[in-house]
């Protein structure tokens, strides 16, 4: 949902939707946003990885209640998404909860009847042993007419009832993937945006401090400190010194992401800081 594909040349940034930006500009529009409950929302996301896994022994009866919570949530990191580039041209579907609940709604609605070869204390071991095929969740949205779908907060989850019905258990693996899925996308989206305003900014504030570009060296330095703090599971950076006759060192990052937007170095030359972060991402990533 959150995945981009971009591209670094010539000081410019190129989305694959044909978008063209400026080295620096979208980094730019990150810093200058003012984020509320960041860690508010990470919490949320963080909690729903447990609390919608109905593979675990404790998982809650009532399901949807918590699902709705979570989903006014997960809304909201959307619409923050919208208001920055480069998502603010992406269409946003609302409802992904509902509309995951309704597809899979037997799961959680079908009657109750006992299956002779499930043992009720045993219900992980057979649900583990329903094995998932390849699923997204967003492949099971329904409808935008949200009216239509049933509510959450009418869901409620019964083990016994899923794990003792044979057809529902690969139903319920699929599920699983999915919750899986969403969850991983949002927590990653939030976390690395946290990261945005809670590392990164204050790296570059650190290059920009007296009012120049930074040196070389400089940006060595600071790079330095900063990447053991920036790697994260969705993100690694490490650097290479490399010695050459004319310039003493050389800097080349090795960047693997899925988005993060920090990594779209880009800005305007409107400003002091716009020509430090352009110095910087010259001096560390070079061209490609």
């Amino acid at each position: 949902m959150f995945e981009i594909e971009a591209h670094y040349h010539d000081r410019k940034i190129y989305l694959s939707d044909g978008r063209v930006y400026p080295l620096g500009e979208i980094l730019l529009r990150y810093f200058s946003m003012n984020f509320y409950d960041l860690g508010e929302l990470f919490d949320v996301c963080e909690r729903a990885k447990s609390e919608l896994n109905i593979s675990s022994l404790f998982c809650p009866a009532d399901i949807g209640k918590c699902a709705q919570e979570i989903e006014f949530t997960y809304d909201s990191i959307m619409d923050i998404a919208k208001s920055l580039p480069p998502y603010d041209t992406k269409h946003f579907r609302h409802g992904l909860l509902r509309n995951l609940f309704a597809y899979y709604n037997d799961i959680f609605d079908e009657p109750f009847y006992e299956d002779s070869e499930f043992e009720v204390d045993d219900y992980n071991e057979h649900f583990v042993n329903a094995e998932s095929t390849p699923v997204s969740h967003e492949e099971m949205y329904i409808t935008e007419e949200l009216h239509e779908l049933r509510a959450l907060s009418d869901y409620e989850f019964d083990s016994k009832k899923v794990f003792s019905n044979y057809e529902n258990r690969k139903d319920a693996a699929d599920f699983k993937t999915c919750i899986e899925q969403m969850t991983n996308e949002f927590s990653t989206f939030i976390e690395d945006i946290i990261r945005v305003k809670k590392i990164f900014m204050p790296f570059v504030d650190e290059l920009c401090d007296h009012n120049s570009y930074p040196t070389t060296q400089k940006v060595i330095d600071t790079f330095q400190r900063y990447t053991s703090i920036v790697s994260s599971g969705s993100m690694c950076m490490g650097h290479t010194v490399i010695e050459t006759k004319k310039v003493p060192y050389s800097v080349r990052p090795i960047v693997s992401h899925r988005w993060e937007p920090f990594c779209i170095l880009s800005c305007s030359s409107a400003s002091r800081k716009s020509l430090c972060l352009s110095s910087a991402a010259t001096a560390v990533g070079g061209s490609s």
